[in-house]
């Protein structure tokens, strides 16, 4: 089996630790908690699965809940403004969907186990918003209301070594990839 989880099994944990596979996880998030609940069942029943930890996917295609990006970007397109909760401080962690379907493939090449799969940056909902709007050249409003939680900086060595150091795409090249197809 091949389970794609959640950067949310790591929800509750000092968001300035960086976090790897073997830390223990004690979510406070509840769609933590469940992510959690099937990895460790997917590990009873199926020892030989692999367990993706994904941070925030984006990309182009149709999605059923969007990331911030894509709703970022779509605010931008078709209200000509974005809009950030608070003052945007926030950090988040995004994998680009073509690097997921990358390692989806290589997948029979990684020993079973569990692996952050996210990409290397981790910025502010306000860094990213700043990129989203200058590539549209829209204002950003801001909203005197509460931001959502930060999860800790996933570490995603033990997947880049394990398919011999094939790092996953930078958030900037990413994001102008999917910027430059979504209009």
């Amino acid at each position: 089996f091949i389970y794609f989880s959640s950067s949310y099994v790591y929800s509750g944990i000092d968001s300035n630790k960086m976090v790897g596979e073997s830390i223990n996880l004690f979510p406070k998030h509840n769609f933590g908690l469940c992510k959690l609940f099937f990895e460790n069942l997917l590990q009873r029943e199926h020892s030989n699965s692999i367990i993706f930890r994904l941070s925030s996917v984006f990309g182009n295609g149709e999605s059923l809940h969007p990331n911030a990006i894509e709703m970022m970007s779509r605010e931008a397109i078709n209200e000509k403004l974005i809009t950030v909760w608070g003052k945007g401080k926030r950090k988040m962690q995004y994998v680009y969907i073509e690097d997921v379907i990358k390692y989806l493939v290589t997948s029979p090449k990684l020993a079973p186990g569990v692996y952050n799969l996210c990409g290397d940056d981790y910025q502010t909902i306000d860094e990213t918003a700043k990129k989203i709007a200058s590539y549209f050249n829209v204002d950003i409003k801001y909203l005197n209301k509460k931001e959502g939680e930060t999860i800790p900086k996933l570490n995603n060595q033990k997947l880049v070594t394990s398919i011999n150091g094939d790092l996953l795409s930078n958030i900037d090249s990413s994001l102008e990839s999917f910027l430059s197809n979504i209009k």
